[in-house]
C-alpha cells in the first residue's frame, strides 16, 4: 500500500470546523429557517445580499449562520449561495427535494464562497439533464443534492440518502420534409443541465419557427434551429438568471438570415435562422452557456448551404445541424463535460460532432445521450471536505438514446471532474484547476453507478475521489492516496 504526506487540509479538517463552529457561536449573525416565514430560498438570498428578503432577518453580526428549524420540503432548485454562509440545525432537520431539482448550487462565474454544511439530512434531491430530440444531445445530470461550482465547501454530520443524477434523454433525427422540392428540416436544440432542446419547426411557410429551448436549473436548453421557407429560429431556454440567446431571423423576415445568438450563464443558444428559395445560405445555432444546450443549425432547400448545429456549454448538449439536399449537411455541435453530441444534418455527407467527457456519441438515428455524475455531490472546482457523513442509496446514470450510445453513470454518491480540457476540444465552463476533495470517518452504502469502474477512484460510490481515504479514521489519514487521476 502507498502512503503519502497528508495534505494540511485534510489533517487539519476536523480543526478547521471545530474552530468555524466556536467562532459562529461567539459571534454570529443568524437566520432562523423555519419554511413558513423564512423559506429557505429567501434565508439564500438574504445570505447573498446581507439583505432581509421575504420574513428572513438578521439577528445579530458576524458570521452568517442559517439555523434550520424542523423539516423542509423544497418546490424547486434554491438560489446558487454566492455569499459565506454555514447552513446547520440543531435537531437534524430534513430537507427534502421534489424529486425534479437539484437541492444547493454553490459559486457561480464570479464568486467562490466558503459554506458549511452541517447536522442536515438532504434527501431527494434530482439533477436531471435535459431532453433533446431532432438529432440533438442530451445534457448532463451533475450533483443531485450539492453541484460546487466553486468555492471552500465543508460538510460535516450530514446525511445524503436517496438523491439522484441521470442524463438527459434524446429522440429523433434530422431529415427533410416530403414534398416536390425537398425542405431541409433545422437541427433540435441541445438539452440544458434542467432544460430540454428546442425542436424543429413542424412545416414551412409563415408562422413556423423553431422551437424555444427549455428554461430554468442553471441551464436551459438550445433553441431548435428554423425550417426552409420558415420564420425564425427557437430562442434558447433561460436559466441562473439570464435570457437564452435569441432565435436567428430567417430570409423570410430579414436579408440575409442570422445566426442564433450565444446564451449566457446557465442558458441555452438560439437556433439558426433559415435561409429562403434556394438563394440564400442559413445559419447556425448559437452556442450554450455554463449549463446550456447548443442551439439547432437551420435547415435549407437544394442549392444553398445549411447551418451548423452549435456546441453546449458545460454539462449541455451539442445542437444538431440542419438539412440540406444535394449538398452537405450542417455539422452537428459538440457536447459540453457530461453531455452527448448533436447528430449531423442530412445531406450528401454528413458531419456529427463528438461528445463531452461521459456524454454519448451519435449515429444516423440521432444525438448521444447525456450523462449522470455525482449522485448526491457534483465538484467542479474549488476544495470540499467532507466528514462523519452518511451517504445512503445514492446513484447516477447516463441515459439512453436514438443513437444507441447511452452517457456514462459515475460516482453514484460523489463525483470530481477528472480534467480540466474537454476530448473534443469544447473547454467552455472548464476549470483551470482541479478540485481537492478529501475527507474521513464517512459510511456509505447502496450507491449505484451504471458505469463504476472498480479502483478507489472510480466505483459505485465516488469518481476521482479516493474512496478508502473517505473511510478512514479522520486520525488515520497518512494511510490515504488524496491525489491522482481516476
Amino acid at each position: 500500500m502507498r502512503s503519502h504526506r497528508p495534505p494540511q487540509h485534510s489533517l487539519l479538517a476536523g480543526a478547521i470546523l471545530a474552530a468555524l463552529a466556536s467562532s459562529i457561536c461567539a459571534n454570529a449573525a443568524t437566520i432562523a429557517v423555519d419554511g413558513t416565514t423564512c423559506s429557505l430560498g429567501n434565508a439564500i438570498v438574504t445570505a447573498n445580499t446581507n439583505t432581509d428578503t421575504g420574513g428572513c432577518i438578521i439577528a445579530g453580526t458576524g458570521n452568517l449562520t442559517m439555523q434550520v428549524v424542523g423539516n423542509q420540503t423544497l418546490t424547486a432548485e434554491l438560489p446558487r449561495a454566492t455569499a459565506s454562509m454555514a447552513i446547520t440545525s440543531t435537531t437534524g432537520s430534513i430537507i427534502t427535494g421534489d424529486g425534479k431539482h437539484r437541492l444547493f448550487f454553490v459559486g457561480d462565474a464570479t464568486h467562490a464562497p466558503t459554506v458549511s454544511f452541517s447536522n442536515l439530512t438532504l434527501s431527494g434531491g434530482v439533477a436531471q439533464g435535459g431532453s433533446a430530440n431532432n438529432g440533438g444531445g442530451g445534457g448532463s445530470g451533475l450533483g443531485g443534492a450539492i453541484f460546487v461550482y466553486d468555492g471552500t465547501v465543508n460538510i460535516s454530520t450530514v446525511t445524503f440518502s436517496n438523491n439522484h443524477a441521470t442524463g438527459g434523454s434524446t429522440s429523433g433525427f434530422t431529415g427533410f420534409f416530403t414534398g416536390s422540392t425537398p425542405m431541409g428540416k433545422g437541427g433540435g436544440g441541445g438539452g440544458g443541465m434542467y432544460g430540454s432542446g428546442g425542436s424543429v419547426a413542424t412545416s414551412t411557410g409563415a408562422g413556423y419557427s423553431g422551437g424555444a429551448g427549455g428554461y430554468g436549473g442553471f441551464g436551459g436548453g438550445g433553441g431548435g434551429g428554423g425550417t426552409a421557407d420558415s420564420e425564425l429560429g427557437g430562442a434558447g431556454g433561460a436559466g441562473g438568471g439570464s435570457f437564452g440567446g435569441a432565435g436567428g431571423n430567417s430570409a423570410f423576415g430579414a436579408t440575409p438570415a442570422t445566426a442564433g445568438a450565444a446564451g449566457g450563464f446557465g442558458s441555452g443558444g438560439g437556433g439558426g435562422g433559415p435561409g429562403v428559395l434556394g438563394s440564400t445560405a442559413s445559419q447556425p445555432g448559437g452556442a450554450g452557456g455554463f449549463g446550456g444546450g447548443g442551439g439547432g443549425g437551420a435547415g435549407t432547400q437544394t442549392g444553398s448551404a445549411a447551418g451548423a448545429g452549435s456546441s453546449g456549454g458545460f454539462g449541455g448538449g451539442g445542437g444538431a445541424g440542419g438539412s440540406v439536399s444535394g449538398k452537405a449537411g450542417g455539422a452537428g455541435g459538440n457536447g459540453g463535460f457530461g453531455a452527448g453530441a448533436g447528430a449531423g444534418g442530412a445531406g450528401t455527407t454528413i458531419t456529427s460532432g463528438s461528445p463531452g467527457y461521459g456524454g454519448g456519441g451519435v449515429s444516423e438515428n440521432g444525438g448521444g445521450g447525456g450523462g449522470g455524475f455525482g449522485g448526491a455531490i457534483f465538484v467542479r472546482a474549488g476544495q470540499v471536505t467532507i466528514q462523519s457523513s452518511t451517504l445512503q442509496n445514492n446513484a447516477a446514470a447516463g441515459s439512453a438514446s436514438a443513437s444507441g450510445f447511452t452517457g456514462l453513470g459515475k460516482g453514484g454518491a460523489i463525483a470530481a471532474i477528472p480534467s480540466t480540457s474537454g476530448s473534443n476540444g469544447n473547454n467552455q465552463g472548464m476549470p483551470s484547476a482541479l478540485p481537492t476533495v478529501t475527507g474521513c470517518a464517512n459510511t456509505f452504502s447502496g450507491s449505484s453507478a451504471v458505469s463504476a469502474g472498480s479502483t478507489s477512484r472510480d466505483n459505485a460510490d465516488t469518481f476521482g475521489v479516493d474512496l478508502v481515504g473517505m473511510k478512514l479514521a479522520c486520525n488515520d489519514r497518512i494511510f490515504a492516496d488524496g491525489f491522482g487521476t481516476p
